[in-house]
Formats: structure tokens, C-alpha cells, sequence
């Protein structure tokens, strides 16, 4: 399972919400993925995510070429672990996850909507999740 995160525009409704939303500012660079227990291919861990405001952008390249796909992301920090969404533009849920942002290290763990919401940040054969973690870029 390959997810593509892209351009993620946070719908934010709670306090710790934004506060969260503003620890992701800036940019980040991917220091490693997996998915279904294994390690995501060396040209996807060159991926970088871009964090403006309430726009994520993740960028990756794929045999030379740039890619960027617009999603919304709505998060509740309310809840253990947090947990994050991905809307497609029809308002439906494309993929569910957690997330936690630790100093200058964003991690996320997301899986299909129609699988269980991940709830450790690990993935493994037997599940279907896709673990992200994303480490600020240095200026």
C-alpha cells in the first residue's frame, strides 16, 4: 500500500488543535516510511512535506518527476493517540490515522478508512498501515 500525502488543509475546530497545527509549521524531510511491515523504496524517503499555514505539501518524485495531490486533513488532538483524517474534495474519507509531533519530529501512521484506525505508530505484514516519519528540515 502506497498512500500519497500531498496537500493536506487542516480543518481545525479545538484549541490544542491549533496548537498542534502550529508546531507543524515549516518544512520537513522524510527520514523514513513503511508500509505493510516494509521498508518504503530509497526514492520515496527523498520526500519532503511543506507546512504553510493550513496547507500541507508533500512532495515527491517519482522517476524524475515532481508530484503533488491536494487532500484536507481534520485532526482532534482531544483524543489518545491523536488522530488525523484525510478528506477527499467530496468530503469523504479517503484514509484515517494518528499522529504526534515531538520536538522536530512529525510522525504519522494512517491506514484506509475502511480498515481500523491505527493505534501505534508501527506498521507491520499483517496490517495495512503506512508509517511516515518526518524530521525538520534544516535551514
Amino acid at each position: 500500500m502506497m498512500l500519497s500525502l500531498a496537500v493536506l488543509v487542516p480543518s481545525v475546530s479545538r484549541g490544542d488543535d491549533k496548537a498542534d497545527l502550529a508546531k507543524m509549521q515549516g518544512d520537513w524531510k522524510m527520514s523514513s516510511a513503511k508500509a505493510l511491515g516494509k521498508d518504503a523504496p530509497p526514492e520515496f524517503l527523498k520526500s519532503k512535506l511543506n507546512v504553510t499555514k493550513k496547507t500541507f505539501t508533500l512532495i515527491t518524485t517519482r522517476e524524475g518527476m515532481e508530484r503533488k495531490r491536494p487532500i484536507e486533513v481534520k485532526i482532534d488532538s482531544s483524543k489518545s493517540p491523536k488522530q488525523i483524517d484525510l478528506i477527499k474534495k467530496d468530503g469523504t474519507t479517503e484514509s484515517h490515522g494518528i499522529y504526534k509531533v515531538e520536538g522536530k519530529r512529525l510522525t504519522l501512521c494512517f491506514t484506509r478508512s475502511s480498515s481500523p484506525r491505527p493505534t501505534k505508530f508501527e506498521s507491520s505484514e499483517g496490517d495495512k498501515n503506512f508509517l511516515m516519519i518526518f524530521d525538520r528540515a534544516k535551514k
